[in-house]
């Protein structure tokens, strides 16, 4: 691997799941992508769709597209996994292009995915709908999640946070927040608050002690099953958990990655959303459990975020602070040449 260059392993495209018409989860291609890479010299890339290796079939499909870019490009896919009931998200680093056993293995990687149909969205959105009641938030009784490219929990959320009534604070940015009281399991007492998706799943929904809590974990394989089964279809694949800054652990760092070890070989320490302070604490626990490091952006757009870049696009995401393999599988972009794979 390229040493002391500025990296971005934590990239979205287009072709990454989630999101609607409207408003889709990424905005850029792959050509986009990788030009914007370029002009920002960028050494190593890796484009990390959710639940989805389309990006790494186009580049195979339209060979001509490595031209943009002079670094190297590390395959990836980003997916969805339980641990203890916590939703952890993690990346597949370094399959092979033309080795379609990563592809074929996905469907039952990525099962919360491939069971978030209209049905599953309706059951999300009706539980939803039963802790408004218990919180006494307001509703459409006839709202329902029909659409395919968002979740019934998003799609829930935009709808209540629409509704006046259940505005309780009115933010310096005149951004509205639901927010409600609750005790914690040691009888403490705390405060939910969302203004947007992001917060409203990390922060409350994947929190076992919040009223809002929801267990995804029946809908979604586990952080084993998915290690065992990358493993078996390739060992050389790299399994690192992404940004653990924005789980809502209530342990240390350090006490939770000894915990999935077995089931990790790197942790994400560099990301958008981690301060110097968390990846100093990821990069000690990295070092005393053996783990690789890696780091990205989380780029979905330029308005966003800024591609290699981390703490809130405060730092630069270079290879110097992270320990990447040194023999993971890697395609070269020959900028003004066509690649042949």
């Amino acid at each position: 691997m390229l040493k002391n260059k500025k990296v971005d392993m934590h990239v979205h495209s287009i072709f990454s799941l989630g999101g609607t018409k409207e408003k889709p989860h990424a905005t850029e291609t792959v050509e986009q992508i990788l030009e914007r890479a370029e002009d920002t010299g960028i050494g190593i890339i890796s484009i990390t769709d959710h639940e989805t290796t389309m990006p790494y079939q186009y580049i195979l499909e339209h060979p001509n597209v490595l031209s943009k870019f002079s670094g190297e490009i590390v395959p990836a896919v980003e997916v969805s996994s339980s641990y203890n009931g916590i939703i952890t998200h993690i990346m597949l680093y370094g399959f092979k292009l033309k080795d379609s056993r990563i592809i074929d293995s996905l469907p039952s990687l990525i099962k919360a995915r491939n069971s978030t149909s209209v049905e599953k969205h309706k059951e999300h959105t009706e539980e939803l709908k039963r802790i408004c009641d218990k919180l006494g938030l307001s509703y459409d009784q006839d709202f329902t999640a029909t659409m395919l490219g968002q979740s019934g929990h998003d799609s829930f959320c935009n709808h209540i946070l629409s509704r006046k009534e259940n505005i309780t604070r009115v933010d310096e940015n005149g951004i509205g927040h639901i927010e409600g009281a609750y005790q914690d399991a040691e009888g403490k007492q705390k405060i939910f608050s969302f203004s947007n998706i992001r917060e409203f799943y990390y922060e409350n929904l994947i929190d076992k002690e919040n009223p809002w809590f929801i267990d995804f974990s029946k809908d979604i394989a586990t952080l084993q099953e998915v290690y065992a089964e990358v493993k078996q279809v390739d060992p050389n694949i790299i399994v690192s958990l992404n940004h653990i800054g924005i789980y809502p652990l209530k342990q240390s760092y350090l006490s939770f990655i000894e915990e999935i070890r077995p089931y990790i070989d790197g942790i994400e320490t560099m990301h958008w959303g981690h301060t110097a302070v968390i990846e100093e604490e990821c990069n000690k626990a990295a070092t005393e459990t053996g783990l690789y490091t890696f780091g990205g952006s989380d780029f979905h757009n330029p308005k966003d975020h800024e591609l290699g870049k981390c703490d809130n696009g405060a730092r630069e995401v270079n290879s110097s602070r992270l320990r990447l393999p040194e023999n993971l599988y890697t395609i070269h972009g020959t900028k003004g040449e066509t690649q042949k794979l």
